[in-house]
């Protein structure tokens, strides 16, 4: 297994690594958790022949399991989510806690407007805009795994 890295990322191309080669593992990372090899590999050949429909089981040719092999695809795919999650985690919980807060100021404004005002909704949404007034669910968001805070 080559594992010299180039440009100095996991999923950057490899020493070795030919074009097609790399070609099929951005086809592979670009996936998500859910890859596989069969499944990129259907994926490129929908867009070199996009008028023509893949059957599902169509197989990937050996010589991208040997890449994969060779070129550690899993390691360097799981170290491309990771990154991602890195990156992009925090924006995606924040702006989910926002729309959740325009979501749940509708809700109430939806409630008194038919005159649904339950106590057990106002008691939600009162607990609600107690942690949205103290900043609480975007510092909840805002938090790594160790629970140390991070700002925005």
């Amino acid at each position: 297994m080559d594992t010299t890295v180039l440009n100095g990322r996991p999923w950057d191309r490899r020493e070795g690594e030919s074009e097609p080669a790399y070609i099929a593992f951005l086809v592979y990372r670009n996936l998500g958790p859910s890859r596989s090899i069969d499944r990129a590999y259907r994926q490129f050949k929908q867009g070199k022949c996009e008028r023509t429909a893949v059957p599902r089981r169509t197989s990937a040719p050996g010589n991208w399991g040997d890449y994969s092999v060779r070129f550690d695809w899993v390691q360097r795919a799981r170290a491309w989510d990771i990154w991602r999650l890195q990156v992009y985690g925090q924006r995606v919980a924040v702006l989910l806690t926002h729309n959740l807060e325009r979501s749940l100021e509708r809700l109430a404004d939806a409630l008194d407007r038919y005159g649904l005002g339950d106590p057990e909704w106002s008691q939600i949404l009162d607990t609600f805009g107690v942690l949205n007034q103290s900043g609480g669910l975007t510092e909840l968001c805002l938090h790594d795994s160790n629970g140390a805070g991070r700002t925005a």
